[in-house]
């Protein structure tokens, strides 16, 4: 064996592979396997000297070439036979000539690959006490130029090849970057830094049968696999995180610290439609004066948002949702003096919440793939249904809430009209005369229009308590409109 093995390779190793190894692997094997891989993505990858030592293998000057000019070497990569019939890779030294002008370079403390066959095919498991990546000179559309480092510390991750699902997953115990942003045209440096803690990710890509991913390159062929089955699911965990960004502008100078608990982000896509939503919990926010005279700081209980619709034109047409909500956002003193400073308005947390659905006929594939070939879609999106679940709005002493359902006749789209709802809505509004007394008191109104506001909301609200007014809103056939049974349209 050779000497200078990682140690605690054998815990690793039997951790990950426990339950899946179902045949050997040799050390041969496996390198020759990597070598096909590389060709099939546009590289070589070839080896100064091979040195074999019983089981395993030396590879001395390891070089891999991408067709774009980037290279990665390796001064030595060791190729271990594991008693459980998986092979340990263990690279020293690695270097990165990228092209285009970029330069990388990778720092790694105990990084180590295995690699084991289990019943769908190979499956990779990769360990690293510490990974980190610099790079620079990066250009992007607007002509600045990046720089800066990504470092992962305990970093453990796999991936299996199942008979017909791709499965890989990662943790590391901490993510942190430094990224600095030059734009000398405008004058303008932008610096961004942040850590991650303890985050989880996991994905599952399923392939339909004679469809391989690197074969996907249209939106036609993407759409024909998702037709034939092909899904993924994927889902990002996360917990404590702080995040600052600082733009060195002459005419605008801005900084701002963000904090949280916690969070999540998942999709979901398939035939049946695509899914997208998360959140983040215990939001904090500084920003020092800059831009602004004083500081602006307040926190956040928590966000969510999701957001689902059809993927593909279906009878029955599919459904759709979009949901958010900001629960208790909370403004210091200081934030709410730089408008209010005299205390007109009360200080009391803000709440938002939106829950639309309904259903719709939408065919995303068929939308990308006339944006691809500029031409008119063959299934034009219509909106069928539309049912307002919730949407409400505290803030600063005032509150509204509004529900309704709604249907839409889609006859005029074709001739550039708009779908026109039928169905009703509830709203009610708590505070509002209060609140146009707080604007008038700040001055950002004058009595001329406190009195059209006032007049306005007499007309179409329905006292209902102490500064309480309620409507109900209906559409009806033809386009008219009804408030508290008078029409005003």
């Amino acid at each position: 064996m050779f000497e200078g093995r990682a140690l605690g390779a054998m815990t690793l190793v039997a951790a990950l592979m426990s339950g899946t190894a179902s045949m050997a692997l040799t050390t041969d094997e496996v390198w020759a396997d990597w070598q096909a891989v590389m060709v099939g993505v546009g590289a070589t990858v070839s080896a100064a000297t091979e040195v074999k030592d019983g089981k395993d293998l030396r590879l001395n000057g390891v070089t891999i070439a991408y067709d774009g000019g980037a290279r990665v070497t390796m001064a030595e990569l060791m190729l271990m036979s594991e008693d459980d019939g998986s092979v340990t890779i263990v690279p020293l030294d690695i270097a990165v000539t990228a092209s285009e002008g970029v330069t990388l370079a990778i720092a790694q403390e105990g990084l180590m690959v295995t690699v084991y066959d289990d019943a769908g095919g190979t499956g990779y498991g990769v360990f690293a006490d510490m990974l980190e990546v610099t790079f620079s000179d990066i250009t992007g559309s607007a002509g600045e130029n990046t720089s800066g480092k990504v470092r992962i510390d305990g970093l453990v991750g796999q991936y299996d090849r199942e008979t017909t699902a791709a499965l890989m997953s990662m943790t590391a115990t901490d993510v942190s970057y430094d990224l600095t942003s030059v734009n000398s045209t405008l004058s303008l440096d932008q610096i961004q830094s942040g850590s991650i803690k303890a985050l989880d990710v996991a994905t599952e890509l399923r392939l339909p049968d004679g469809i391989e991913l690197m074969q996907i390159e249209t939106p036609q062929a993407f759409g024909d696999a998702v037709r034939n089955g092909l899904a993924f699911l994927g889902e990002i965990k996360q917990g404590a995180s702080v995040s600052t960004i600082e733009d060195r502008s002459p005419m605008f100078p801005f900084s701002a610290t963000i904090t949280s608990t916690g969070g999540s982000t998942g999709v979901d896509l398939s035939a049946e439609g695509i899914m997208f939503g998360g959140d983040v919990q215990g939001v904090g926010f500084v920003m020092p004066p800059g831009t602004l005279p004083a500081e602006v700081s307040g926190s956040l209980d928590a966000m969510t948002f999701e957001f689902a619709m059809p993927v593909i034109a279906n009878d029955p047409p599919g459904d759709y949702l979009y949901q958010m909500a900001l629960k208790n956002l909370v403004l210091a003193d200081s934030a709410w003096a730089l408008f209010d400073p005299a205390g007109a308005l009360p200080r009391t947390p803000a709440d938002l919440e939106i829950d639309l659905g309904g259903t719709a006929r939408i065919d995303l594939i068929e939308l990308m793939n006339a944006s691809e070939t500029a031409q008119v879609p063959v299934v034009m999106p219509e909106l069928l249904t539309m049912d307002i679940n919730a949407m409400t709005l505290k803030l600063a002493g005032a509150a509204f809430a509004g529900t309704g359902a709604f249907t839409f006749d889609n006859s005029m789209v074709a001739m550039g009209g708009p779908p026109m709802p039928v169905g009703k809505a509830s709203v009610r509004l708590e505070g509002g005369n209060r609140m146009i007394d707080a604007l008038m008191a700040m001055g950002v109104i004058g009595s001329d229009e406190a009195l059209g506001a006032r007049a306005m909301m007499g007309a179409f609200g329905r006292p209902s308590g102490d500064d309480v007014l309620t409507s109900e809103i209906e559409a009806r056939e033809g386009g008219s409109i009804f408030v508290n049974g008078q029409q005003v349209q």
